[in-house]
């Protein structure tokens, strides 16, 4: 459907192009503005696929498609300016379009990696967002399962303090929050064989490694 939608404009424009111009007087200038146009078409078109394509985690890359068709827009004025006026010569029709043509796709390429770069941080950001729901979720769901009240309120402690920690991360703490996640693992097992003595232990620990993830990056 959209190919047939994006095909009605280049069947349209050849159509009135070789319908109302006269081949005797076509010379390369117009040529150029001719391939031009439908090269500007294909960016427009094409930036509007990849935009689709990522839409899923890319939503911010509508800018990226109002680049090209301000470039498309903008090429079919000038382009078919060239055509009516019909220069004999083709530097001016050449450097015009070409001049159009690299600005319009050093600024497209621009936005593409700003909007790389913008992904993959919002991916990072998504994934250490989990991590702290995950692992204080885990912490959460283990203390209506201690009966000792003492140990329950360590280990609702340890949710409290995990809970509450920055989202953000780094290389500094990333053993810090695999031993969180090895600890925690732990806790499970120990709460299972309702060893609560092993289980407050552990949560000390836990606690302990909490702080001192948190210390680091506030740090």
């Amino acid at each position: 459907m959209y190919l047939s939608l994006f095909s009605l404009f280049l069947i349209v424009f050849n159509f009135l192009f070789f319908l109302l111009g006269d081949d005797s007087v076509r010379n390369a200038s117009l040529w150029i503005s001719y391939g031009f146009i439908h090269f500007s078409y294909v960016i427009f078109v094409l930036s509007i696929f990849m935009t689709k394509k990522s839409s899923g985690e890319n939503a911010y890359g509508a800018p990226t498609v109002y680049i090209t068709w301000k470039y498309f827009v903008i090429e079919l004025f000038v382009g078919l300016l060239f055509i009516w006026i019909n220069f004999d010569g083709i530097w001016l029709a050449l450097s015009t379009q070409i001049l159009l043509a690299a600005c319009a796709i050093t600024m497209w390429m621009i936005h593409l990696l700003a909007n790389e770069y913008t992904g993959n941080s919002l991916r990072v950001q998504q994934h250490e967002i989990s991590y702290i729901r995950e692992y204080s979720g885990r912490l959460k769901f283990l203390i209506p399962l201690i009966s000792d009240v003492r140990v329950a309120k360590e280990v609702e402690k340890c949710y409290e303090l995990l809970n509450a920690s920055p989202t953000h991360t780094n290389l500094q703490v990333s053993a810090i929050e695999k031993d969180i996640a090895n600890r925690i693992s732990q806790l499970e097992e120990a709460v299972e064989e309702k060893n609560f003595v092993e289980v407050s232990e552990i949560s000390k620990q836990i606690n302990r490694c909490i702080l001192e993830r948190n210390l680091k990056l506030k740090n």
